[in-house]
């Protein structure tokens, strides 16, 4: 009865962690896409574009590093290969995020212009890479970047 209890509770667990994944993934896609846009930042748009493809996989069966941790810990007491590989997308997202910020500071703080198309193109080969693992039906290791 206990190990039910467990399980449980834990599942709950695992919606809740979803649930945040999920709302936060969405209002990272509605703001990325409006700022972009508004901005005429191909990396904001791109990075909005991408958080769109996550909340629809999120919607099926699945944001950052604070996330991916919570999700690993509660996948291993579920035994969930779904929601370790969503906390593998996390981490990927948490890595977009950075390059992306990377790109609008320098723009920003330097005046750099050219940093934001950089930074979309340093994108690309984690977005490639992750497009066509999914496609080719890869299952995702427990490894991470």
């Amino acid at each position: 009865m206990t190990e039910e209890l467990d399980r449980a509770l834990q599942t709950r667990a695992g919606r809740r962690v979803e649930y945040l994944s999920i709302t936060w993934t969405s209002l990272e896609a509605i703001i990325g896409v409006t700022v972009g846009i508004l901005a005429g930042s191909v990396a904001l748009i791109g990075f909005g574009a991408d958080s769109i493809i996550e909340v629809a996989s999120s919607c099926v069966c699945r944001c950052h590093a604070s996330l991916a941790r919570v999700k690993r810990r509660v996948a291993v007491r579920l035994n969930s290969n779904a929601l370790h590989a969503d906390s593998h997308q996390s981490d990927i997202c948490a890595y977009l995020s950075v390059i992306l910020l990377l790109g609008l500071a320098l723009n920003a703080a330097l005046g750099w212009w050219w940093a934001e198309p950089i930074a979309a193109l340093a994108m690309l080969p984690i977005i490639i890479r992750e497009g066509i693992a999914g496609w080719c039906g890869k299952a995702c290791s427990h490894a991470h970047f």
